[in-house]
């Protein structure tokens, strides 16, 4: 038998369908196309209303193939009716059942929990690793808590073993990610840095970046968080949601933070370290948002001076409280978010600037176009470099310019 995967959304998502690719993997063929394809399995993504509409037309053009269709990922959990509705004969399976796939595919009862890579594909020099599903978090706004349900963190043991597997295997870059790897171990008598401190003492030359953390699990560790951080093996690397600048927004959302915690964090991880990377989100329009709390929003993003800022409209999603609040005008939203968007790109400019004529130390992660390679500096920073090196390995460079999302280097000969 043949499988097709598709993964859209986060991180997690993509690492789940890996997970779920190396269990079937072990009986049938994993394949590139829907033509080659007897099974379909779709990891979805709700996490906006445009990403479900896609989801929605992915789900019907997968159905009219009349082949065996798997939905999974997060509708899978949030939305089912949604999924029985348009395609009856599709099987559902929820984020927390992946381990099930084989049951979905073959009608085979396989229970066991794998948590490791089984094989390195061809072309790949990075593993996901899920360390948890789940969150603390009560967002007004994120069908995602609705999906994936509280925190439930996967044993520390099982984490080692898996990036000890990936790194054995070949893996060079190390994605650990989680709906919020802040939280991680809360719910087990740990916490992420003690984690992080288990995963770099595993021997070889890799590198580890640390997914998407929540302000509020971050403050109270954040001295252990740092220390953490000092290894080389750990990316500089830091993605801290804000969402917006004014607090009684943040309140509205329930992101149990206010603005200062977000800038005390920001400030004292670049005060450890003289070269990181800062990448933040920011929410635009949620009700009953003024000129004036986003005017706060585009001040926060001038003096913190991020190096992403991952910008959304607000999108109501059913089920969650922010559904039933009243919206903005959309012309208003549109225009908020073109503006901040324009900002976002300048402030993304001038930290691009400072890097020109640096000299860093470059893991090649994946091939460019003609016959350059993509590589990550210490500080997560995307680098073309015009020479083509082999996959995963770590060559000094010469930044020498840059383009609109990336560095532009060139090797250093010894």
């Amino acid at each position: 038998m043949k499988v097709y995967f598709e993964a859209h959304g986060c991180t997690m998502n993509y690492g789940e369908a890996r997970i779920m690719e190396d269990i079937v993997s072990e009986r049938h063929e994993i394949v590139n196309s829907v033509d080659e394809a007897d099974v379909l399995v779709l990891v979805t993504c709700i996490v906006i209303e445009s990403t479900e509409r896609r989801m929605i037309n992915k789900i019907k053009k997968f159905s009219s193939t009349g082949k065996k269709l798997v939905v999974t990922g997060c509708m899978a959990s949030a939305e089912k009716e949604k999924i029985k509705k348009i395609a009856p004969g599709a099987k559902i399976l929820p984020p927390k059942d992946i381990h099930k796939i084989l049951e979905l595919t073959d009608g085979i009862k396989d229970n066991k929990q794998r948590f490791y890579p089984l094989k390195r594909k061809e072309n790949r020099v990075e593993a996901i690793i899920p360390i948890s599903s789940g969150c603390l978090g009560k967002c007004s706004f994120c069908i995602t808590k609705i999906a994936r349900g509280n925190l439930k963190s996967y044993p520390m043991d099982n984490v080692v073993q898996c990036v000890e597997r990936a790194v054995s295997l070949g893996y060079k870059e190390i994605r650990i990610t989680a709906q919020d790897t802040g939280s991680y171990g809360r719910d087990i008598g740990k916490n992420l840095p003690e984690l992080i401190n288990n995963l770099t003492k595993i021997p070889d030359e890799y590198r580890i970046r640390i997914g998407m953390m929540n302000p509020d699990n971050i403050l109270p560790m954040v001295d252990e968080l740092i220390d953490s951080y000092r290894n080389e093996k750990v990316f500089k690397f830091i993605h801290l949601p804000v969402q917006s600048g004014e607090d009684k927004i943040l309140q509205k959302m329930q992101r149990n933070y206010i603005v200062k915690d977000f800038k005390y964090i920001i400030n004292r991880f670049r005060e450890a370290f003289d070269d990181i990377t800062f990448s933040t989100d920011i929410i635009v329009g949620f009700p009953s948002e003024t000129d004036e709390d986003f005017r706060k929003s585009c001040e926060l993003i001038k003096e913190t001076k991020p190096d992403i800022v991952n910008i959304k409209a607000f999108s109501p999603r059913p089920k969650t409280k922010a559904y039933a609040m009243k919206r903005l005008d959309t012309k208003i939203v549109k225009k908020r978010t073109r503006e901040i968007s324009e900002l976002r790109l300048e402030i993304s400019k001038k930290n691009f600037e400072k890097n020109v004529g640096k000299k860093e130390k470059v893991l090649t992660t994946e091939f460019g176009k003609n016959n350059t390679m993509m590589g990550r500096t210490n500080a997560y920073r995307p680098v073309v470099i015009k020479n083509k090196i082999e996959l995963g390995r770590f060559v000094n460079v010469r930044i020498i310019n840059y383009g609109g999302t990336y560095l532009r280097g060139g090797i250093i000969k010894n």
